[in-house]
């Protein structure tokens, strides 16, 4: 906003176009719902996303389940009698990580596939064998063709545990045509606009979900005035 404030709009012709979101940490609601009312898109694109100054033209893509095991309940002292949901998504969880190791030797633009497991939840009471555990998992993926490998292969492990998968989010990788490839480790609103230019520049440093996150004072000024460089730059031609 600074930076559209400072600059001399009568001069130009052309102008340019302020789009915000909410819901981009998890859901993605704002930007799904722009996409879903046919908002069209400017041909070139800016995400003010952190990247310590860096223009990053690319951005894996990511795949986020939910699985769900369902076992038997019994009493602690007979659990023979009941099947420990908990146990399955454990077992499950072994296999996930070997399948892991294979998938992060495929590298792409020395990027690799990343897995982590976010959470697990199941079990009422200690003295009980748990009918129930959820598990959620979250991929980050470098070809698109990777999204549809390893859902394949999430289904095809659940199956094995009479386990049930949801796929919260598929969204493939991303990268702009022509260019030199300078991709990001996270995703951002840019994977799901139809952009032909789509670019992803902010502040820095770089530290998300860690704790006392921080920009620097320098970062935030470079940006402004890459910033207004980039929009004088598009609206002269």
């Amino acid at each position: 906003l600074s930076s559209v404030s400072k600059i001399n709009w009568k001069e130009y012709k052309k102008g340019i176009k302020l789009i915000f979101t909410y819901d981009e940490e998890i859901g993605f609601g704002g930007i799904n719902e722009l996409v879903d009312k046919k908002l069209k898109f400017p041909n070139f694109m800016i995400i003010g996303e952190p990247t310590y100054n860096e223009i990053i033209n690319a951005s894996k893509g990511l795949l986020e389940f939910k699985i769900t095991f369902k076992g038997k309940s019994s009493h602690s002292s007979c659990p023979e009698e009941g099947i420990n949901a908990i146990e399955n998504c454990v077992d499950f969880i072994k296999k996930l990580k070997s399948y892991y190791k294979i998938i992060k030797k495929k590298t792409f633009n020395e990027k690799f596939a990343t897995m982590n497991i976010g959470t697990i939840s199941g079990g009422n009471s200690i003295n009980i064998v748990p009918n129930k555990c959820e598990l959620t998992v979250d991929f980050r993926t470098i070809t698109k063709n990777q999204n549809n490998t390893i859902i394949n292969k999430i289904r095809n492990l659940a199956n094995s545990y009479n386990a049930s998968v949801e796929v919260i989010n598929n969204i493939k990788p991303f990268s702009t045509k022509n260019e030199k490839i300078v991709m990001s480790d996270f995703i951002t609103e840019a994977s799901f606009i139809d952009s032909k230019y789509r670019y992803i520049l902010g502040v820095g440093p770089v530290n998300p979900h860690k704790a006392n996150e921080y920009i620097e004072l320098n970062s935030l000024i470079k940006l402004e005035k890459q910033y207004i460089n980039i929009i004088k730059k598009e609206i002269s031609k």
